[in-house]
């Protein structure tokens, strides 16, 4: 068979294949979109989430080691270790040891995490990552923090942040 005939052999079967079997296959996964076996993002993001809401729902000694571990510089520089652990015990006497319900937005930076407490209530958390080294946490707020800034809700915050 020469070279031509191979070719167009080639094209009549492409042209034969139903355009509805393209379509039924899916597109490859991005990186990002991976997951892991307990439904973290395979990502940078994903990694610093997981390990503060496991330094979270293991207690106080777990946070003041993870804490940091995980965060900026400039955001353990602008909070005293003391005023997180006070603002930490008060949102864990509320919510209890967290566990991932779903993950809402995965990007390079940011990632939003719907968490549930002892009381099975989803919120969600806004995980702010450097995207550049050292790829430190930046901030960890949850929705009633966000809400707080007008006038609604209580809140929780680490690292920069209002």
């Amino acid at each position: 068979m020469t070279p031509f005939r191979i070719l167009i052999s080639l094209v009549l079967l492409l042209a034969s294949i139903p355009a509805s079997a393209a379509e039924t296959t899916p597109p490859p996964k991005k990186a990002a979109e991976t997951k892991s076996k307990d439904g973290w993002p395979d990502t940078r993001e994903g990694a610093l989430a997981r390990r503060w809401v496991e330094a979270f729902s293991k207690g106080e000694k777990a946070m003041r080691a993870t804490l940091p571990e995980i965060l900026t510089p400039e955001g353990l520089a602008k909070t005293s270790m003391d005023e997180r652990m006070a603002r930490y015990r008060a949102s864990y006497e509320r919510m209890g040891p967290l566990m991932l319900i779903r993950i809402e937005k995965s990007e390079p930076g940011e990632l939003v995490a719907v968490l549930a407490g002892s009381d099975y209530s989803e919120t969600p958390f806004t995980f702010k990552v450097q995207t550049e080294k050292p790829y430190k946490l930046i901030s960890v707020t949850r929705l009633e923090q966000q809400m707080q800034h007008h006038g609604q809700g209580g809140g929780f915050m680490h690292g920069q942040g209002h």
